[in-house]
């Protein structure tokens, strides 16, 4: 007799049919498996695709795993199965995550870690010519361990106390690719409370039972199965570190021909110094500090190459150093000086090596009365921030600009990473633009024709009355008129203005390629003199086709989340210097940031906030603010703060700003309950910042565009190629803006945004 269920399947331990054969063992249904060994027969499901779940002489009723087990789950239990999480819509929404995530995330991964049919984790990392499966290793690794690793910290199981689909879809996804890590002395492993888990799910769910080749827990195999999972952490230790959904380039194999003359300060600090004791190396650097000692036989050098926040101590004398003579009369601070010699152990703790000198050369000699950053100098200001904005050339060689480039140059890395795994593509957008992204006026002109100005004793080109009845004739739609600047006689023969922002530009890509982005400086001609305002400053502007703003949500949120755990983990030495000399607590802020759902709400929902009275008064009963917050107001950085410093306590998402505060660009919503028009907007409010990510979904409908650029006195004939878009082939998508310095001080606790960009442009300053 057939069973009523008949699930058509590939034959293997596939997670996909792992999951349905386990909800129907769960659920107390029969149902029969077919493996098939060819690709399934046209009509086996709607895609072709397995498995495909059948209900006797009805044909496909699912073809995907999870809507097969949801299938089961609710003709055997009804739709509050406890297995989908019961009656509360939260649970169940829970579940469903999870079980998205599994699916989304997890066996991509996963299907890349196995591409070797029938072979463990272990011996497909092992294998050194696999590098595409060992990196894929290292980033479900990663991946697990951050999210399911982390959730069963201090949980049994993934939703409630209870077994639940969530467990069964993201266990099996893990049977494949962890077989042999998980098997291997889970208690002691990088992975111990996802193995822990892992055996009650596989004994509770039955899943055990549909393998092919049940797991062997602290069996014989375990000192083999142990091995086998060291030697895949080594190869996966190997392969360049991936987080995420999806794989990014195959690596590339390095040159050989470029090798250093010289070994950098990281790379010695890094070597165990058992290894390293005794070997002869040559380093070159800056002196940071120079002190004498032994009625001047002997000289201590602080020598640091921007390498790394440490400097590495250089000991050199008179009876043993070549050269000694000059490096005394190098200046001390900011000499540059190559140093060969043997790295011994310190006579004292503070640092775990150091290099006896054999020989000095001095690269490099200071006046310290005239070096500026000379502690013997002859600024009185000090080295205050302030100081080192006149000294934008060396600043650099202090330790706090050091570090901020550091961390500026691993925030750059991680948004290209992020980026890459996840399948956008760069775009380069112009610098030089005649188009006003933002409709607010303030940009910076690009013109050559001040030059023929001084040569016609001061006046520009201007439209004469026969050019203006001409201009007339040969474009109606012009509205040049007598007397105004004749832009004709310009280099682009119209007006031109450096960008104050690549969206729109790139928009035109993402109409194309789908999900693309830009990351490049945009410029502003905004007279502001704040912390958080630059006339020049970088910005990543990613842009998303077929997306809401929902999505364009999501994906901000994961990319400040991704940026920030890179920071951390990459720059680890130059956060601990900023929480001694910037901010107290900020490793503890930024996993905050990490690990905490950003709180989402309307920007009239954030407005109602504001104006309680326990949030508009302070204790004293003054105002708390300088600017009440009305709705209809463009919130200011006091409002802003204060929602993520004090009111929720960390980062705050707001969406739908009325429409007369926002771009032309945006999506209108219908008129909310009060007739007011409001778009579809979001900005991302961080501690300290404030405003760090502005983006919207973009209006796709074209009469609605065409009709706000009239409304806010545009020139449409600016936009027309922007208007192409929704009249060729329009499609709803989504974008977002991330003020790259201001990201940057986010990190770092920099509390001026002058101090981590390396030149900053702000009004009255444009040196070097």
């Amino acid at each position: 007799m057939t069973a009523a269920w008949v699930l058509h399947a590939l034959p293997g331990d596939n997670a996909r049919t792992l999951r349905v054969q386990s909800a129907a063992k769960l659920t107390g249904t029969e149902m029969e498996t077919k493996l098939l060994k060819n690709a399934p027969k046209k009509g086996t499901s709607p895609t072709n695709k397995l498995p495909a779940l059948w209900k006797g002489s009805d044909g496909c009723a699912a073809f995907s795993s999870v809507s097969a087990m949801k299938l089961l789950a609710r003709a055997a239990d009804g739709a509050d199965s406890k297995f989908l999480g019961g009656a509360d819509a939260a649970t169940k929404a829970e579940v469903d995550q999870w079980m998205e995530y599994a699916v989304d995330v997890l066996d991509p991964l996963a299907e890349v870690a196995c591409l070797k049919a029938g072979t463990s984790l272990a011996k497909v990392a092992g294998d050194a010519a696999d590098e595409v499966t060992a990196r894929s290793t290292k980033a479900l690794v990663d991946e697990v361990c951050a999210v399911v690793d982390k959730k069963l910290r201090k949980a049994s199981y993934l939703v409630g106390d209870a077994l639940t689909f969530a467990d069964v879809a993201v266990a099996s996804a893990l049977v494949g690719p962890l077989r042999s890590a998980i098997e291997a002395k889970p208690r002691q492993s990088k992975l111990s409370n996802v193995s822990r888990w892992f055996e009650t799910i596989l004994k509770e769910s039955s899943m055990d039972a549909c393998l092919e080749s049940p797991f062997s827990f602290y069996a014989g195999k375990a000192a083999q199965a142990a091995a086998a999972g060291e030697a895949a952490a080594k190869a996966a230790a190997k392969a360049t570190s991936i987080t995420g959904a999806a794989m990014g380039a195959e690596q590339v194999p390095m040159g050989k021909l470029f090798k250093r003359s010289h070994s950098r300060v990281k790379d010695i600090l890094e070597t165990d110094s058992k290894t390293a004791v005794g070997k002869t190396v040559s380093v070159c650097g800056w002196a940071r500090t120079v002190r004498s000692a032994g009625k001047g036989s002997l000289a201590f050098v602080e020598l640091n190459d921007g390498s790394c926040q440490a400097s590495l101590q250089v000991v050199c004398s008179a009876q043993d150093t070549t050269n000694f003579d000059q490096l005394v009369g190098a200046g001390g601070v900011g000499s540059s000086h190559r140093f060969v010699g043997t790295l011994v152990a310190p006579q004292r703790a503070e640092q775990a090596i150091e290099l006896k000198a054999d020989i000095v050369e001095v690269l490099g000699t200071v006046d310290p009365k005239e070096y500026p950053l000379s502690k013997t100098g002859n600024k009185s200001a000090g080295h205050s921030v302030e100081f080192l904005r006149e000294q934008a050339h060396l600043r650099a060689r202090t330790n706090l600009i050091a570090c901020v480039a550091r961390v500026r140059n691993a925030c750059a890395f991680a948004i290209h990473d992020f980026f890459r795994l996840q399948g956008f593509q760069y775009v380069h957008t112009p610098i030089i633009t005649a188009s006003d992204c933002e409709g607010a006026g303030e940009m910076m002109a690009v013109t050559t024709m001040l030059g023929k100005a001084e040569e016609n004793k001061g006046k520009l080109p201007t439209v004469t009355a026969e050019l203006a009845k001409k201009y007339a004739l040969d474009d109606p739609n012009t509205k040049l008129k007598e007397g105004d600047v004749d832009y004709t006689k310009d280099f682009f023969s119209k007006p031109a203005f450096l960008t104050v922002s690549g969206q729109l530009n790139v928009e035109t890509y993402a109409c194309a390629l789908s999900d693309v982005y830009t990351f490049g400086p945009t410029f502003r001609a905004e007279n502001s003199h704040t912390s958080r305002h630059l006339a020049e400053f970088w910005m990543v502007e990613p842009e998303l086709c077929f997306a809401s703003l929902k999505d364009d949500i999501d994906l901000a949120e994961d990319f400040i989340k991704y940026c920030t755990q890179y920071v951390l983990k990459n720059c680890a030495a130059d956060i601990d210097y900023f929480e001694k000399h910037t901010e107290e607590g900020l490793r503890d802020r930024l996993l905050n940031v990490v690990d905490t759902p950003f709180k989402r709400l309307s920007y009239t929902e954030a407005i109602e906030i504001l104006n309680k009275p326990e949030h508009l008064k302070t204790e004293d009963g003054s105002a708390r603010f300088e600017e009440h917050p009305a709705w209809g107001i463009d919130l200011g950085s006091e409002h802003e703060r204060y929602l993520c410093e004090k009111v929720f306590k960390g980062p705050v998402v707001l969406t739908d700003y009325p429409a007369d505060i926002k771009a032309f660009y945006m999506r209108q919503n219908e008129l909310d309950k009060e007739g007011r028009l409001t778009v579809q907007a979001m900005d991302i409010l961080v501690p300290r910042i404030g405003e760090l990510v502005g983006g919207s979904a973009r209006e796709e409908r074209l009469g609605l565009l065409e009709k706000r650029i009239t409304d806010m006195n545009l020139k449409p004939e600016d936009f027309s190629w922007y208007c192409d878009l929704r009249r060729f082939g329009t499609v709803p998508h989504a974008g977002f803006g991330l003020g790259f310095d201001r990201f940057v001080m986010f990190v770092t606790g920099i509390a001026n945004i002058r101090d981590v960009i390396p030149f900053p442009r702000y009004p009255g300053v444009c040196a070097f």
